[in-house]
């Protein structure tokens, strides 16, 4: 009986995947795109791992860095530990997305952080030199609004107002 069953599931996933395949190209049938459309409603996990931009990004970053993978896995297991430890139990969609924001901003802040810190090292002429500083200003900026942006977003939503209805809109 488990065997059927394993073999089932295997068999529906086979099927899913061969539908994803179909409409992930750029002229599927209307009858494959309304049946995915229909299969991500059902499965919400199915659409998360493919339009979770930021979460791409980040596997993106770290797969163009010059480095060992070594260096690699330990900003994945980095990124990983940010991310926990960023989150909190009742988090909804807009905290999640910021959380995985704030890594994001954090994994380009490493690793412009290590090419200035290279740069640095040698000899470079002043417009050299400036592009790094305005680089790595630039990270460290966008860094701390991601920060700020996920404390602010947390602070209105625990907020007396907030207790019924999760903000979505912060400017």
């Amino acid at each position: 009986m488990k065997k059927q069953k394993a073999l089932q599931s295997s068999s529906a996933k086979d099927e899913r995947l061969a539908l994803i395949r179909r409409v992930d190209t750029e002229n599927p049938s209307k009858a494959d795109v309304e049946a995915v459309a229909a299969l991500m409603r059902e499965k919400p996990e199915v659409w998360a791992g493919t339009c979770d931009m930021i979460k791409q990004a980040q596997r993106h970053y770290i797969e163009s860095v010059k480095g060992t993978a070594l260096m690699k896995e330990s900003l994945k297991l980095k990124c990983e530990r940010l991310t926990a430890e960023l989150s909190e139990p009742n988090d909804g969609e807009l905290e999640k997305t910021l959380v995985d924001h704030a890594v994001l901003c954090w994994l380009r802040l490493s690793i412009v952080e290590q090419h200035y810190t290279n740069a640095m090292s040698q000899s470079l002429t002043l417009a050299q030199g400036l592009y790094w500083e305005k680089r790595l200003t630039s990270v460290q900026k966008r860094f701390q609004k991601a920060c700020e942006s996920l404390a602010r977003v947390r602070k209105l939503n625990r907020s007396p107002k907030a207790t019924s209805v999760r903000l979505w809109n912060v400017n």
